[in-house]
């Protein structure tokens, strides 16, 4: 049996979740859907050199939600550039022919560390107070 694909979502506060996507696409749709409490639409491909493809899930309906800076921290540590993505984010690894694989190891530490709180000390945080 194959492993099973893992992601992580990162929350527009910079709470990193370990989510299991399963084994089959409508399994991985569900768990996306789940974790973006939203359809999920795939919104970012990275390419990085000398690894997996890395995905960026999106809810579908994220113009409504604030951008998420994490993600945009994230995205610059690992291409030098970013595309602006709003809500919650899942960062998953994809293969060449659009099948969902585990996000690799150092991606997954990479993105523990970058958003570790001592690691984020000085960087300006985005607070939003609903009126």
């Amino acid at each position: 049996m194959p492993d099973t694909a893992t992601a992580l979502r990162v929350a527009l506060d910079g709470q990193v979740t370990e989510y299991t996507l399963g084994d089959t696409r409508p399994e991985q749709a569900k768990t996306l859907a789940r974790a973006l409490l939203d359809t999920p639409q795939a919104v970012v491909e990275l390419d990085c050199p000398g690894r997996a493809s890395i995905v960026i899930f999106a809810g579908l309906h994220r113009a409504q939600r604030l951008p998420n800076l994490y993600a945009a921290v994230i995205q610059t540590e690992l291409t030098f550039d970013f595309e602006p993505v709003h809500g919650p984010v899942v960062f998953a690894g994809i293969t060449a022919d659009g099948h969902l694989t585990s996000l690799p190891a150092e991606v997954a530490a990479l993105i523990r560390h970058i958003l570790r709180p001592d690691h984020l000390a000085g960087v300006p945080v985005l607070v939003h107070i609903p009126l």
